[in-house]
């Protein structure tokens, strides 16, 4: 402490220090410390960024100032000029942890020094802000102390300001941009947690879901909107946590801690859906901070992506589920979330009226046990169309799994119906489920859907038409005891 109190221009620093305690620590032969202290100039020019009247008026923000002290304490002895140098390249920056955080978070600084070796020329990088070095390695103890003309700043001004330079987040920015979410970003005062897709987890989704992601469409719009919450979700590494918030678009997204230690992000609207991980620790914006960014590896949709998502999510579709996923080459055509499709599902009371009408108790495993199961399911999947209620309720003939033309549909005072070779149904409940925004969609039908071709009756088990051979041996038995009697 001796070298900061023997200049004037360190007196805010020396104060800092001595009311957050680290003083003693600058003071302490044995301990290994790394300071870089501000100027008086720098700690009025920060003041005076925040829209502050004076230093002083910085002890509204104490939480904030004791971390940026922290921020500039690095618990090591590093002498700048014997720093690695990579002189093929223009500088070299080597990164520290802080007494804030470690290398990889926001509470780590770096080093740059140019390939000349030059310390007077070497640089201070912080998270937002980059500082030179008016004094360089002074000895102080078991350590080091260094004078900078910037304070430095381990969050981003605002939202815009940290998008703008984070790595790796280029095509969430631009998306949230196209959906018109930019300008909200620009006041580092509001509050905000955002739930951001790195370039990779957006490329991958696209490529997954065939949807373009760009923000510029309804639907990728409403999905950058699920990304941002309008309120603060503070969550250190290590920390635990288990919280819905509330999104932009109106729903909810949950924050889950891992008995590993990571965080979670989940969409609470969708079974079934995406599990993005938060990569490393959240970064900090405005003074504060006001608002967190949290980059995950996983794009979140607020709805099932595919027909068969919702099927082995669903409750309501359990038995149509089974059934589905025993079957593969119906299951995996509606897997598929980049083809346009329509199910028409038979509800349990639909394919209980099937069974019953054909003589067998158990519906689900009736159509299980029919030789024609997989052209009956085939039957119930129409091609490459994503049919609305007012389409159902048209005159038309539809392609399915099963072969073209195999349905046709038409309207009545009941509801649209729909016809098969060998059976019909109406739809009970239009627009019962619209699959990734419309792209797919799941009707509900009160019958089982039978094409042509298919025999009714199940492998193993005579007809419920015909009498069972018990029946007519009782018969007959009957017969010859009403003769005998008569004679």
């Amino acid at each position: 402490m001796e070298f900061v109190r023997s200049r004037k221009d360190l007196s805010y620093a020396d104060l800092a220090l001595s009311a957050s305690g680290q003083g003693l620590l600058l003071s302490n032969g044995s301990v290994p410390l790394t300071a870089f202290l501000p100027t008086n100039t720098a700690f009025d020019n920060f003041a005076f960024s925040l829209g502050l009247k004076n230093v002083t008026e910085l002890s509204q923000y104490l939480s904030m100032v004791v971390n940026a002290l922290f921020y500039h304490l690095i618990p090591a002895s590093v002498v700048i000029k014997d720093l690695p140098i990579n002189a093929s390249a223009p500088s070299t920056t080597t990164f520290f942890p802080t007494r804030l955080g470690g290398v990889g978070t926001y509470g780590s600084l770096g080093i740059r020094v140019p390939a000349n070796g030059s310390v007077a020329a070497a640089q201070v990088v912080a998270t937002s802000s980059v500082a030179r070095l008016l004094a360089a390695d002074v000895p102080a103890g078991a350590g080091r102390v260094n004078v900078v003309d910037t304070v430095l700043q381990y969050w981003y001004p605002n939202l815009q300001d940290a998008l703008l330079r984070i790595e790796g987040l280029q095509s969430f920015r631009s998306a949230i941009n196209q959906a018109g979410l930019w300008p909200a970003f620009a006041n580092g005062s509001s509050p905000f947690t955002l739930i951001a897709p790195t370039n990779f987890a957006i490329d991958a989704a696209r490529s997954t879901l065939g949807m373009e992601l760009s923000g510029s469409d309804a639907a990728s719009a409403d999905v950058m909107r699920y990304h941002v919450v309008p309120q603060l979700l503070t969550v250190m590494v290590g920390q635990r946590v288990d919280v819905q918030l509330t999104t932009m678009n109106g729903k909810n997204v949950s924050f889950a801690s891992t008995l590993s230690g990571d965080i979670n992000v989940t969409s609470p609207v969708v079974k079934g859906g995406p599990v993005a991980k938060v990569l490393g620790a959240p970064i900090p914006v405005g003074v504060g901070p006001t608002s967190y960014i949290y980059p995950v590896d996983q794009v979140l949709i607020p709805a099932y992506t595919s027909i068969y998502q919702c099927l082995t999510n669903d409750p309501a579709f359990a038995g149509l589920a089974t059934l589905f996923t025993a079957d593969s080459t119906t299951g995996d055509a509606i897997r598929d979330p980049k083809q346009s499709r329509t199910l028409l599902a038979p509800t349990p009371a639909g394919i209980s009226k099937f069974a019953a009408a054909n003589g067998r108790p158990d519906g689900a495993a009736y159509i299980s046990a029919l030789l024609g199961k997989n052209a009956v399911l085939k039957t119930h999947v129409v091609t490459f169309k994503a049919l609305t209620a007012s389409d159902l309720r048209k005159n038309a003939t539809l392609d399915t799994l099963q072969g073209a033309m195999t349905l046709n549909t038409y309207d009545s005072a009941n509801g649209p119906v729909v016809r098969a070779a060998q059976s019909g149904a109406t739809v009970v409940s239009p627009n019962n489920v619209s699959i990734l925004y419309g792209r797919q969609y799941i009707h509900s039908i009160d019958y089982v859907l039978v094409p042509s071709g298919v025999s009714l009756d199940a492998p193993g088990a005579a007809s419920a038409a015909a009498p069972s051979l018990l029946l007519l041996a009782a018969a007959l038995l009957a017969g010859r005891l009403l003769l005998a009697g008569a004679h």
